[in-house]
């Protein structure tokens, strides 16, 4: 797969999660620069959500180090989560710094899941919500092999 599918499509996930509004449309510019294989190595990825709410993602496999960030923009300020060091600034009218207690990410997940299982009980992340990610993602395949505008509904 290229990287929309092995990167992407986990920050999509988390736009979801934190947006919450239906996704509108997804537009997307995909290339392979390093080998031309069939795979993309770099996505653009514009999310068009209901109540005017637009997400901007960028991945690839280029860079020669490994960045995994997520930049909340709002109309008061903006909070900046570094994913490998795992912390949290807010700037603007409420600026302040986060502090969180380190984890490991996937074993988190991973003992949540379990516990949820279990118990009987839904899990935090349900098939529904991996489900919607995987349609973004293909949409943002499709809409950079068409060059257009995919409508989501």
């Amino acid at each position: 797969v290229g990287v929309a599918i092995d990167l992407a499509i986990h920050d999509l996930d988390v736009m979801n999660f934190l947006i919450e509004a239906p996704v509108k449309q997804v537009y997307a510019t995909m290339s392979s620069i390093l080998d031309q294989s069939d795979f993309e190595d770099h996505a653009e990825i514009m999310i068009s959500f209901d109540e005017d709410i637009t997400g901007i993602l960028e991945v690839n496999w280029l860079t020669p180090y490994k960045r995994r960030q997520i930049e909340i923009t709002g109309t008061d300020g903006i909070i900046t989560i570094d994913y490998i060091d795992q912390s949290i600034e807010v700037y603007g009218k409420f600026a302040q710094d986060i502090q969180i207690k380190p984890v490991e990410p996937l074993s988190e997940e991973l003992n949540s899941f379990l516990c949820k299982i279990e118990a009987d009980e839904e899990p935090e992340i349900t098939g529904e919500d991996g489900l919607k990610a995987l349609k973004m993602v293909l949409a943002a395949n499709k809409s950079s092999k068409e060059h257009s505008p995919i409508n989501f509904r």
